[in-house]
């Protein structure tokens, strides 16, 4: 830890509400800063500026959203892995913020690391059962061969959202994996009716 993040942590630590609050907003900032130069698709710069936000109150959800900013910028710059540090830097701080694990699920799907992604979506459910995190490992569950497991989140997300094809759709296709003809025909037809442009069903639904 450098100086800076030091010094910062220890006055955090301390307990002192008003240097807190100067601190907090110094680090503000150094992120609106850093918001600009990464619109501006200076990344590099943005990443130093970032992590000058981070030192600055490195216990704040400031610095929760340089990372998760921080990450998207290594993103921009095709550097996986440190994105993927970036998110676990953050977790290591603030383990119980759900977007941070959704987000590196979202990582390791693109990476193919289905078993990885699993795990940080069922995290993000833990901490967070909206639809999306459950629809994200419903997906997941379904390239790893577990059907089942995938069936019960897309039942969640189709209670939790039930005007929106999603969840109907999902079924669909978890019923399909398990030979669940009709159960599917059904599913994908329900989507299809709370949503007559849902493609993806209607392809489902001609196979």
């Amino acid at each position: 830890m450098d100086v800076l993040s030091a010094t910062a942590s220890g006055l955090f630590a301390s307990g002192n509400t008003q240097q807190q609050a100067q601190l907090e907003n110094l680090a503000q900032r150094q992120l609106s800063s850093a918001l600009e130069q990464f619109t501006e698709k200076k990344y590099d710069a943005a990443i130093s500026t970032f992590r000058r936000a981070i030192a600055l109150a490195p216990l704040s959800t400031v610095a929760t959203n340089a990372y998760d900013y921080m990450a998207r910028a290594y993103l921009a710059k095709e550097d996986v892995k440190s994105a993927i540090a970036a998110y676990k830097e953050s977790l290591r701080g603030n383990p119980t913020d759900a977007n941070a694990h959704f987000q590196l699920g979202n990582i390791y799907v693109t990476q193919d690391d289905f078993e990885l992604a699993k795990a940080s979506y069922q995290q993000a459910v833990r901490l967070d059962g909206g639809s999306a995190n459950r629809y994200a490992l419903a997906q997941t569950l379904m390239e790893l061969g577990e059907y089942r497991e995938a069936e019960a989140q897309f039942k969640a997300v189709q209670n939790l959202e039930p005007a929106k094809p999603n969840g109907d759709y999902g079924l669909g296709l978890a019923y399909a994996k398990q030979g669940k003809t009709a159960d599917a025909i059904n599913a994908f037809e329900r989507a299809i009716s709370k949503d007559r442009t849902f493609y993806y069903a209607q392809v489902e639904l001609g196979y």
